[in-house]
């Protein structure tokens, strides 16, 4: 499930894991979909949070352009 949250995307999604971990990162690689039927790569740079079960991430998605 994807929203916005102040300007920036919000994503929670299931996870098979149990630990608790967080991160700041700046480039990591990620799957997107536009209007629900092509999937590109973009970049992720924000905030993740792992809980069990859960993964959340808050932060901006940005597309690579070819040069």
């Amino acid at each position: 499930m994807t929203f916005k949250l102040f300007n920036k995307l919000c994503s929670v999604t299931f996870r098979l894991g149990v630990g608790i971990d967080m991160s700041f990162p700046e480039g990591e690689a990620t799957w997107i979909t536009k209007n629900g039927k092509d999937v590109e790569v973009a970049l992720f740079s924000g905030f993740t949070l792992l809980l069990p079960y859960l993964k959340i991430k808050i932060g901006n998605c940005y597309i690579i352009e070819d040069v």
